[in-house]
């Protein structure tokens, strides 16, 4: 048997799956962080110091946990704000060097088609084999919409559209300040 880790780097959230992979898949951990690597990337197109190190932090404590599980490999892929950043590269080399593992940064059209993949052969969502599955997920920086037909994608779009996005946009002060979204009616 098996055992590896999966990292998903996104803009607001880090999460790590720790399986053993035999017979059956063994889902041994599942964990998210929220680390916001995403904060300011829409304005500035650049990844924060603090942002970064928050998510590195994080990601050093899933590869301790993730070797402790006994995972052989860990791999990761960044979405969108890593996609975005001048600097996501940098963050990348960083990012590896923490995790003792590859980051690869994803295209949204790849990250749609992994959503679908994960949504259809999930095991709790019961679904049929054949007829149509519509697919939506709404990221910290990117939302992906996906369609498709006895398991074969036909649609797939991902927009820069984004939990964190559109926060930094709509509100961008915390607490907000008076009339703060008044441009949003």
């Amino acid at each position: 048997m098996t055992t590896a880790a999966s990292v998903d780097i996104g803009t607001n959230s880090v999460k790590m799956t720790v399986a053993r992979l035999g017979d059956r898949l063994e889902i041994l951990a599942d964990t998210t962080k929220i680390t916001r690597l995403g904060k300011g990337v829409d304005a500035s197109g650049r990844l924060d110091a603090e942002a970064m190190r928050r998510t590195l932090e994080a990601l050093g404590e899933f590869a301790a946990e993730a070797k402790r599980l006994g995972a052989e490999r860990i791999g990761a892929a960044g979405t969108s704000a890593l996609r975005d950043a001048a600097n996501g590269a940098e963050f990348v080399a960083e990012a590896e060097r923490a995790l003792g593992g590859t980051v690869e940064i994803i295209s949204g059209d790849r990250e749609a088609h992994l959503i679908y993949t994960a949504a259809q052969r999930d095991p709790d969502l019961s679904l049929p084999d054949a007829g149509t599955l519509a697919v939506m997920d709404i990221g910290g920086g990117s939302t992906e919409f996906v369609l498709g037909r006895n398991g074969v994608i036909v649609f797939r779009n991902s927009l820069q559209l984004g939990a964190v996005r559109l926060t930094e946009r709509a509100l961008p002060s915390d607490p907000p300040s008076d009339g703060a979204g008044e441009s949003c009616h």
